[in-house]
């Protein structure tokens, strides 16, 4: 989360524009990004040529080996989604119609 706002933040000072870390459990359609997304680049770079504001939120994008596409598996109704970083907490999610 970002607390601190700016433009072209070189990464030696990015810390400095960090409010805090939360849990976040992304729920792309990963089937229609994949037909989409030709190049396989998260947020790197982010604020070159661009403005970050307090409130912003970055996510760092699913873990590898941790997408449904990349296992075959696809979330249905029922399914419990739980993502757990130490010192920050747990998000639980169930899957609904």
């Amino acid at each position: 989360m970002i607390g601190v706002g700016g433009r072209d933040v070189p990464a030696e000072a990015a810390q400095a524009h960090i409010a805090g870390f939360l849990v976040m459990n992304d729920f792309s359609a990963r089937d229609i990004q994949k037909k989409e997304m030709k190049v396989r680049l998260g947020p790197a770079n982010l604020t070159r040529d661009d403005r970050i504001l307090p409130g912003d939120v970055i996510g760092s994008g699913t873990v590898g080996t941790g997408c449904g596409l990349e296992l075959d598996r696809w979330v249905k109704p029922g399914d419990v989604m739980e993502l757990e970083i130490e010192k920050i907490g747990v998000l639980r999610n169930r899957v609904i119609r």
